[in-house]
């Protein structure tokens, strides 16, 4: 009998619970992604950024306008509306609810983990593939991004299909044929166009780290010239262009100016830096166990036995993850659901590094480390990942339906205001639009009519937008942005309007504090200064 840490010794055979045939192992994937991704989703209501996907979609499948999101009546491209048409289309098949809009982000982790049991099957053989598949929904970085109806896992789904077929292309198992590597090459387009009408440009890098990481296993620059994968580039980027000409055609023919988002409020800041320099440790970390991976992949293995094609695709997919967190790094990205997209690799990595752990292709010492870690048995840390994502599963929506949803201060705020009541906010809208939407669901069930429009004005004044007409109410944010260090009431006091307006309440939602106002009547003095038809 060999020994168990002998580097030369003759591979052996998987173990039986590892080679289920495809279809059981597919539905012990897809039963983990259920169990993870889809009980409760209903549960609670909307909170974090869950409102500007949300609403936006709701108001497209509404009205039929696809190409430009609004909110509140505002024009709204603080991202693409990838997110809001797959929410807008949910909700045509499945109705207006939580549920609905957050089964875009479990489908797609679900999806997720199908492509990852699917790609490592075919890369690394036919057991390893449940261990990716597995992984996958075990991953804690994909646990609230999944059960959320927040951008980021319909933009990790896409960046994975991206990285998978660039890989395909560019480090392929055997040489293909001209046909087949046009429809790698065709499928790399239609991902890379899907991200960036989900995300914008925010998963690029995970394509630049491909190419980085074939190279670095190859130790070639060749790959840097295929052309398949040029042309898929190409063809993505001529397809993303016309959808932005026609978004630009549509956003000239507005009466104003939709609001946008800088991509420089993502990277470096000041204050950020350290978050930005521990990003990779600390995303290591929130990617495990498939982050563990790594550890069984980096490392080359004795006796130069790294000569197959199956070697070349683990060890290019595990440099693909640590090139992109530096190009994360250096481009100063700090928060770890930003590199997101680069972890969906992840269970790839790990599949492979317990094929290598299997067959003994791994130094005697990482061997020793890999098995005091007890990464040689994938169930016994399978498990304890499935039993922690159902504890904490459970906390998150508690907190989430307790403590961070403005559904509660919407609904106060329809009990509390008469009927047909018009009520005009911006920071409060751009921050927790949910309290708009509630407000008015609210307010319909009583049977009250509430208008909520999103007004927004200019930082360090008004800008061009009036006050409101007297008798409207005005919602302003005392507290709660972090990356304003102006409150949006400080700025209404400077701009010497108070005396206008009536205070008639406050309230909160998680960390915003805002204050209720009701407009009064001109002022006498005002008066003669007036235009004939006052703005409404």
């Amino acid at each position: 009998m060999p020994d168990p840490v002998d580097p030369q010794a003759p591979p052996r055979p998987p173990n039986a619970a590892w080679s289920w045939r495809w279809p059981l192992q597919l539905l012990a994937v897809l039963l983990v992604a259920g169990a993870v991704f889809w009980p409760l989703l209903g549960d609670s209501g909307f909170s974090f950024s869950e409102g500007p996907r949300v609403l936006p979609g709701w108001e497209m499948a509404r009205h039929g306008d696809w190409l430009m999101p609004h909110l509140f009546g505002q024009p709204y491209l603080r991202k693409p509306p990838g997110m809001p048409w797959a929410i807008g289309l949910f909700s045509m098949a499945l109705g207006e609810s939580e549920f609905s809009a957050r089964a875009v982000s479990a489908l797609a982790m679900t999806i997720g983990a199908v492509l990852a049991w699917l790609f490592a099957r075919r890369w690394f053989g036919d057991p390893w593939g449940l261990v990716a598949g597995i992984g996958f929904s075990l991953t804690p970085l994909f646990w609230y991004p999944g059960r959320s109806a927040e951008i980021e896992a319909l933009h990790a789904l896409f960046s994975l299909l991206a990285m998978l077929t660039a890989t395909e292309v560019l480090a392929p198992l055997q040489r293909p044929r001209p046909a087949a590597a046009a429809a790698w090459s065709g499928a790399l387009a239609l991902s890379i166009t899907a991200m960036a009408i989900v995300k914008g440009p925010a998963g690029m890098p995970c394509l630049a780290g491909v190419m980085a990481g074939v190279c670095i296993t190859t130790r070639s620059r060749r790959p840097l010239f295929n052309p398949y994968f040029w042309a898929g580039l190409l063809t993505g980027a001529l397809l993303i262009a016309g959808f932005a000409w026609a978004l630009l055609v549509r956003v000239r023919a507005l009466p104003e100016l939709p609001v946008t988002q800088s991509l420089e409020q993502f990277l470096w800041k000041p204050g950020k830096v350290l978050e930005v320099i521990f990003l990779l440790p600390l995303f290591l970390l929130a990617a495990l166990p498939c982050a563990a991976g790594l550890l069984l992949v980096l490392p080359r293995p004795p006796g130069g036995r790294q000569k197959t094609p199956r070697d070349t695709v683990g060890r290019s997919l595990a440099w693909t993850v640590i090139a992109t967190l530096l190009l994360y790094t250096i481009i100063g990205v700090s928060k770890n659901r930003y590199a997101m997209p680069i972890a969906t690799i992840l269970p790839l990595v790990l599949a492979y590094g317990h094929a290598r752990l299997h067959d003994r292709l791994l130094p005697p010492k990482v061997l020793r480390v890999a098995r005091l870690l007890l990464m040689d048995r994938p169930v016994l840390w399978l498990g304890a990942m499935l039993i922690g994502s159902s504890v904490l599963l459970i906390a998150n929506n508690h907190r989430r339906a307790t403590v961070t949803t403005g559904q509660f201060a919407g609904e106060r705020l329809a009990d509390f205001l008469p009927d047909g009541a018009e009520v005009w906010a911006d920071d409060l809208l751009d921050n927790r639009p949910e309290i708009g939407y509630y407000a008015q669901l609210r307010a319909a069930e009583l049977g009250k009519t509430l208008i909520v429009r999103w007004m927004p004005h200019g930082k360090n004044n008004l800008g061009d937008n009036p006050m409101p007409p007297p008798g409207v109410y005005l919602a302003l944010l005392e507290s709660g942005k972090d990356e304003d260090p102006v409150a949006e009431l400080d700025r209404y006091r400077a701009a010497g309007v108070m005396d206008r307006l009536e205070e008639v309440g406050q309230d909160f939602a998680h960390k915003f504090i805002f204050r209720m106002y009701r407009v009064l009547p001109y002022p006498a003095r005002f008066a003669e200064s007036l235009p004939d038809n006052p703005p409404s």
